[in-house]
């Protein structure tokens, strides 16, 4: 299954900033498949004071095949509503986190803030998935 979200996990306690927000994903959201690297990236682009490179962690977060096969205005409401949930969790959480951040790649699209200023986009990618999926016959 193509991960419908990505989520980028950026700061100094990456791994253990995933890991706390991948077990949140599948308590909160357990019907939709959420897998998890086993080690972080390091990305020197990403480079702090001491010229170190910061870590990223990528959890990759699937819609059900179901949700992507009967969108329409409903799901895409529902679907809105779970990720202004899912955002305000994460937030909560990297709170207690400092210097880590969290980004979200739709599928095939651009990293956005995990904001609710970024929602609509963020909805917008997921409906175009939805499309790409029905028209290709339904395989995700």
């Amino acid at each position: 299954m193509e991960p419908a979200l990505t989520l980028l996990v950026h700061g100094p306690a990456a791994q253990e900033v995933a890991r706390d927000l991948a077990e949140l994903l599948r308590s909160q959201l357990p019907d939709w498949p959420c897998s998890l690297p086993p080690a972080p990236q390091t990305h020197p682009s990403e480079a702090t004071r001491g010229g170190e490179g910061l870590a990223m962690v990528a959890i990759a977060l699937a819609l059900p095949p179901a949700v992507l096969a009967t969108w329409d205005l409903a799901v895409r409401a529902r679907v809105a509503e779970r990720l202004r949930g899912l955002i305000h969790r994460v937030r909560r959480h990297l709170e207690g986190c400092p210097g880590s951040d969290v980004r979200c790649r739709p599928a095939g699209g651009a990293s956005l803030a995990l904001d609710e200023s970024e929602l609509d986009r963020i909805v917008d990618a997921l409906a175009e998935m939805a499309r790409r999926n029905r028209e290709s016959g339904g395989t995700p």
